[in-house]
């Protein structure tokens, strides 16, 4: 029987922090010193169950943060 979970965010949190030595080199990032950290809390049944990091290099990327909408919208432009 499969039980089936339905993850919802519960907090995200962004910051521009300096590039964590080796980090840019594996994921191709630009060489400016800084990404984007992107932490999101996600959860189910009100209970935290996982911890999602993302790093976004800095160059062209448009945030879009709502009050309607619980996750960032994240897009390149250019």
């Amino acid at each position: 029987k499969t039980i089936q979970k339905q993850l919802v965010v519960t907090g995200q949190k962004a910051e521009v922090v300096h590039t964590p030595d080796g980090l840019g080199e594996i994921l191709d990032l630009p060489r400016t010193g800084q990404a984007l950290k992107l932490t999101t809390v996600l959860a189910a049944h009100d209970e935290p169950v996982a911890l999602e990091i993302r790093w976004l290099g800095l160059e062209g990327l448009v945030l879009q943060w709502s009050i309607s909408e619980p996750e960032l919208a994240i897009r390149l432009d250019g």
